[in-house]
C-alpha cells in the first residue's frame, strides 16, 4: 500500500471530508469552493448534490462516489 493511500475517512459538512493516509498524516479535503457553485459542466457536477457527496466509499485507496467519480490521493 502506498503511504498516501487513504486508508479511512469521515464526511463533514459543507462537501469536507477528513481523510486518513497510510502514512499516519491526516487532513480535510475541503470541496466546498467547487462544489457549492453548483454545476459547471465537468466531471465533479453530480457531487454538488449532498446527498451523492455522502455516497463516497473507498477503493484502492481513493475516495471514490458512483458513477466512477474519484479524487487522486496523491493529489490531496
Amino acid at each position: 500500500m502506498a503511504v498516501w493511500s487513504i486508508v479511512r475517512f469521515n464526511v463533514l459538512s459543507n462537501y469536507k471530508i477528513e481523510v486518513f493516509f497510510a502514512d499516519g498524516t491526516s487532513g480535510v479535503a475541503d470541496l466546498s469552493l467547487r462544489l457549492s457553485q453548483g454545476p459547471l459542466g465537468d466531471g465533479f457536477d453530480a457531487l454538488c448534490d449532498a446527498t451523492v457527496f455522502a455516497k463516497v466509499y473507498l477503493e484502492h485507496g481513493a475516495l471514490t462516489w458512483p458513477g466512477g467519480i474519484d479524487l487522486a490521493p496523491d493529489a490531496m
